[in-house]
């Protein structure tokens, strides 16, 4: 879940949740190659954005579109001959809008011992003591304490953007240049993230029939990471510190006084204690580029090769230092090292052919595709002495490890677009991706898909109605497959953390702890769609209206077995069904008055989903724990209602 702290990314959903188990973001295409998320982007470089939703147009991608795809194109130069600069800047402060209403330290001593003498419990002995000194040695009294958390842990926070970029071009070549710098601190104490952005685009026409281009993008970001502790976030900590308790305390080893459970009936960690002396920083590298090469063969026949490269190096550190707040505390230092690189590489072949013979026209395209991802995985965790050093240096209970995960997407696609007179279009493509994720024989999966629409307006019997500039109907079907799973999850699951008695000693040992499952294969999703598309004025109001129905088979699910089969871990199944269906609508307008242009647009989607299978008619999937709620799950999915609804047990 997104907590809304500096530098974490959107989450974006398009109709609905896609899966139950797995990823539900969509593909984001930049430049024609896949991005994980736009994080660590510029906002300023992008030129246009544009989301595909129905099967047929998300039918390009395959199976990485399964939730939808975000089309997103950089600027570039233009070819006028003159050299554009632009610098943009703004600064601002940001602010809390809204605070929690909680107990002054008058209200909590009342309330505590109500609630405690109305179950018939003792009260805190904090309560009988509340003149004593807040600290030895300190002349103010608990009595006199009324700490406001929610003012401590919050504050106004500063956020700046500059970007600076440069274009220019000529009939044979264009170039975009750009620079950024991303600057914002958290609303709450601890927490914050910078980011700087380079970026270069050009494109070349070696010659009349050959282009060649490329896009190439390097970010850098530091993230100062919310801090959580007992498995509660800062904001719960902040509702469950008392107020009759200091925030600093000289006398503490650290400075800092947190309430203790016995004497205060209550056991919140110190949340401004936490974000201040606690570390946990993220650092990311990334490296994202695109090269291009397209050759004209014919007036109507075209090939172009592309590669894609997506490089992110990712290091998160966290430090915990030596201190002793009253009832928490460390007498070692602890200091940890995680580190990711994860790299995609893409190579795109597309062959297109483009005709227009009388009233007809003809687009179709063949592509091949490959698709090649890697993740290293490394972490180092030990223990210090001191608090003065906090690298990895002279550590003791040293434990580490690392992992290298691979997979493969192989795919290949065909697609026919036919249109007549511009009145009637045809859609037609077939698309195979073959995944290393899945098991022998179900590797590949087939995925079709088909659209049809009517330009009413080009009808004779539409031609002298002025007032409607634009009238279309269309709707289509599409399947999509999903293979969002894990890189080895049809495999056994191998676990080495046990040990074994051996010539009466013991011995480390490696046992299976899941069954592998040979037969698992795609999820699948089919997508029937219609709408209609109306402009009027010439163009000046318009209005869209679509239905969609989309339902999801062989969901992959996690099935739980006896455990007297002796394993753990369960097995993912295709076992799961579900659907998203809905309504969306869309109303845009222009208003132009001499150098003034303005557009404005609403929109209203409706997205209903329903769980149709899950392991039987009965079973249940519980989620959501988490400590700031309590010790229970807040969410329920069963068979007949929405996923993840709020459980009421």
């Amino acid at each position: 879940v997104n907590n809304g702290s500096p530098g974490t990314a959107p989450i974006v959903r398009i109709r609905g949740n896609g899966s139950i188990s797995y990823a539900a973001d969509p593909l984001y295409i930049i430049d024609g190659t896949a991005a994980a998320d736009i994080t660590n982007f510029d906002s300023k470089d992008i030129e246009s954005i544009e989301i595909l939703k129905d099967a047929s147009s998300t039918s390009v991608y395959g199976s990485r579109a399964a939730n939808g795809v975000v089309l997103i194109t950089t600027k570039k130069g233009k070819k006028d001959g003159k050299m554009h600069i632009s610098i943009d800047s703004y600064a601002g402060v940001q602010s809390i809008s809204k605070t929690l209403d909680l107990l002054n330290t008058q209200q909590y001593i009342q309330y505590g011992t109500a609630l405690n003498t109305n179950a018939g419990l003792g009260l805190p002995s904090r309560f009988s003591n509340m003149s004593d000194p807040i600290y030895a040695g300190a002349t103010q009294t608990y009595a006199q304490t009324n700490t406001d958390w929610q003012k401590e842990l919050f504050k106004n926070a500063a956020i700046s953007n500059t970007s600076v970029s440069f274009s220019t071009g000529s009939e044979k070549s264009t170039y975009f240049a750009s620079a950024a710098y991303y600057n914002q601190d958290g609303i709450m104490v601890g927490t914050g993230y910078n980011r700087g952005n380079l970026r270069f685009n050009s494109d070349h026409d070696i010659s009349k029939h050959i282009k060649f281009g490329q896009t190439l993008m390097y970010s850098y970001g530091d993230k100062d990471n919310q801090k959580e502790t007992q498995g509660r976030t800062n904001i719960m900590h902040a509702i469950r510190s008392v107020p009759y308790l200091p925030v600093m305390d000289p006398t503490k080893l650290g400075g800092y006084r947190a309430s203790n459970s016995g004497t205060d009936g209550t056991d919140a960690f110190n949340p401004v204690e936490l974000e201040n002396i606690f570390e946990s920083k993220t650092s990311t590298s990334k490296l994202f580029g695109t090269i291009y090469l397209e050759i004209e063969l014919t007036d109507y026949l075209k090939f172009k090769t592309t590669a894609g490269l997506d490089y992110t190096d990712i290091l998160n550190k966290v430090h915990f230092p030596i201190y002793n707040d009253g009832f928490n505390s460390s007498p070692n230092a602890t200091s940890s090292r995680e580190s990711f690189t994860n790299v995609t590489k893409s190579f795109t072949n597309q062959l297109t052919f483009n005709k227009k013979i009388g009233n007809h026209s003809l687009n179709v395209i063949a592509v091949q595709e490959q698709t090649a991802y890697s993740t290293n995985t490394m972490f180092i965790t030990g223990n210090l002495p001191t608090n003065a050093v906090e690298e990895l240096t002279g550590l003791s209970n040293v434990n580490a490890n690392g992992s290298i995960q691979k997979n493969l997407l192989l795919s290949y696609l065909g697609r026919v677009n036919y249109d007549y007179k511009n009145k009637y279009l045809l859609s037609v493509s077939m698309r195979a991706d073959g995944s290393s994720k899945f098991a022998p024989g179900n590797k590949w999966g087939s995925f079709p898909s088909a659209s049809l629409g009517w330009r009413v307006k080009e009808e004779p019997f539409l031609q002298n109605v002025t007032a409607i500039s634009d009238l279309k109907i269309r709707g289509g079907y599409g399947e999509l497959g999903n293979n969002g799973i894990g890189n080895y999850d049809w495999q056994a699951v191998m676990l080495s953390n046990t040990q074994y008695v051996m010539n009466n000693a013991l011995i480390g040992g490696t046992f299976f702890n899941a069954l592998a499952n040979k037969d698992l294969k795609w999820e699948s999703s089919k997508m029937t769609n219609i709408g209609i598309d109306l402009g009027l004025l010439n163009n000046k109001l318009t209005f869209t209206a679509e239905w969609f129905n989309k339902v999801t088979d062989n969901l992959i699910l996690a099935a739980p077995y006896p455990t007297s089969i002796g394993y753990r871990a369960p097995a993912y199944t295709n076992i799961g069904k579900m659907k998203n269906y809905g309504m969306e609508f869309q109303a845009g307008y222009i208003l132009n008055t001499g150098e003034l242009k303005s557009n404005f647009s609403a929109n209203l989607s409706i997205v209903r989903n329903k769980v149709l299978n899950l392991f039987n008619a009965t079973a249940t999937i519980d989620a959501g724990y988490n400590q700031d709620y309590g010790t229970d799950n807040m969410t329920r999915t069963i068979v007949g209602q929405p996923i993840d609804r709020k459980s009421v047990v």
